[in-house]
């Protein structure tokens, strides 16, 4: 009896996180990424920015 409660909540459990996901990628919509430029920075006096480092 314990097994079967066990197999039927982990298959509710399934299907509802089927329907939230189905439900989630029908809402999702695209939108465009916004391309930072190094001028849309505000940088503080005695800093630079240069081409040649990548700041991860």
């Amino acid at each position: 009896m314990v097994a079967l409660f066990v197999i039927a909540t982990i298959l509710v459990c399934l299907t509802i996180d089927y329907f939230v996901q189905r439900a989630q990628k029908k809402r999702e919509a695209y939108q465009p990424q916004v391309m930072l430029s190094p001028e849309s920075f505000i940088l503080p006096r005695g800093y630079f920015f240069s081409k040649a480092h990548t700041w991860l």
